[in-house]
């Protein structure tokens, strides 16, 4: 859970604090002195990234005339991500998303579409495609990698409620039925709860990606996954 508090409060300052992203050291920003994100316990450099403004920049083959005829057809159809093998192949490309970044501005932009679409809300799974599962679940904290590897997927960290039920297989298709995630959840020695653990994740991540990110041409992968009582929803 420490690790998880960390990840989510990333180099960031909260109230006049910084809370250190390498040792979870805090102190009042005023009293830094001359570096006031220097952390005196491990000496890691904590002051905020901006995500990369001029994203294209990192691509060598980004090509303006490509990006033009990608908007025009995006400003008039929308995104359309089942069309993005055939749009590489016609206009001789091996990587759309330098494109699509762009098109949202930048990674920021990113951000902000992928914040808009699902974070801090909360979802219901219904009999859920993998171990027939219905559960709740909040999207409570997302990144969006700042690499020139970035390929539109974007990671997320999800609470899941304690209370949600269903179905569940192991390997050799053995069945098993409960009324509430808890009792799995309270046996994390049990093989049952990495299929648990695996179902929810592969669960969430269909869901987001074919539902609430539709037309969007990104994706999320669920980096992060944490059960939870469901009075903290």
């Amino acid at each position: 859970m420490k690790k998880l508090i960390r990840k989510i409060l990333h180099e960031e300052v909260k109230n006049g604090k910084v809370i250190c992203d390498n040792c979870g050291w805090t102190w009042k920003l005023s009293e830094g002195g001359h570096d006031p994100y220097i952390c005196h316990q491990c000496n890691h450099n904590n002051e905020p990234k901006k995500l990369n403004e001029d994203y294209k920049s990192n691509y060598w083959d980004f090509k303006e005339g490509v990006y033009k005829s990608l908007k025009n057809r995006w400003d008039r159809k929308g995104v359309i991500f089942t069309e993005f093998e055939a749009l590489k192949e016609v206009l001789g490309i091996e990587n759309i998303t330098p494109y699509l970044v762009e098109y949202y501005g930048g990674l920021d932009g990113v951000l902000k579409v992928v914040e808009e679409k699902i974070y801090n809300k909360t979802f219901f799974c219904e009999k859920c495609n993998f171990g027939e599962l219905n559960f709740k679940y909040k999207v409570i904290s997302i990144e969006v990698p700042n690499s020139v590897d970035y390929t539109g997927q974007v990671d997320i960290a999800v609470s899941v409620g304690e209370d949600g039920w269903g179905t569940l297989y192991d390997n050799e298709g053995n069945e098993k039925k409960f009324s509430s995630f808890s009792r799995v959840v309270e046996n994390s020695d049990s093989r049952f709860y990495n299929y648990l653990h695996d179902s929810v994740r592969e669960n969430i991540e269909e869901q987001i990606n074919e539902v609430f990110l539709v037309g969007t041409g990104f994706s999320v992968r669920v980096d992060y996954l944490d059960f939870i009582p469901s009075r903290f929803f």
